[in-house]
């Protein structure tokens, strides 16, 4: 895959995650705290939301690193 592919998809990914964990934020009430399947569900939306920006943040902090040519000694 190409590197904009990539980041592309990797962008994508990250507001599609973060829009699913704010979404499900916006629709917990507190009582919904006492449901073990709802409470699980917003952790779940919540790690993978942070999965995904872990990998947005790796391309970025690696970005430079790879554009930069191999200096041959």
């Amino acid at each position: 895959m190409m590197q904009e592919q990539e980041f592309e998809a990797l962008k994508a990914a990250v507001l599609k995650r973060y829009t699913d964990y704010t979404d499900a934020v916006k629709n917990t009430a507190i009582t919904d705290l006492k449901d073990f399947k709802k409470r699980r569900r917003l952790i779940e939306t919540f790690s993978l939301s942070v999965e995904v920006n872990i990998a947005y943040r790796n391309f970025i902090s690696k970005y430079e690193i790879i554009q930069q040519p191999i200096k041959r000694v």
